[in-house]
């Protein structure tokens, strides 16, 4: 016989949003809190150790910065909203299973 355990997270079980800096030779994390509506990631424009920009990535020589600041800002305020609504059903996500459990 065959068992399957699925994991399931709400909306409302969100806390923060972690940062966590992808050079070999750092890896710093940030965490900001998801308390109310979300105004901005100022804290999160750079690594807080080694000044890699986290928010704006750089197109070609001379090229001009694009942000993902703005989509960051929706998607923690849509978080707080979704948690919140009080329809007539909930909304989970499913997350996928730890390699050490197996799935």
């Amino acid at each position: 016989m065959t068992s399957q355990t699925k994991k399931f997270i709400e909306f409302s079980d969100i806390l923060s949003v972690r940062f966590r800096c992808k050079r070999q030779d750092c890896g710093a994390e940030l965490s900001l809190p998801l308390q109310s509506k979300f105004s901005g990631y100022r804290g999160a424009d750079k690594c807080p150790n080694c000044g890699a920009d986290w928010l704006v990535v750089t197109t070609g020589i001379g090229g001009s910065g694009s942000s993902i600041a703005p989509m960051l800002e929706r998607i923690a305020n849509s978080i707080h909203d979704i948690s919140k609504w009080p329809g007539h059903f909930e909304l989970t996500l499913e997350l996928k299973p730890d390699p050490e459990e197996g799935e």
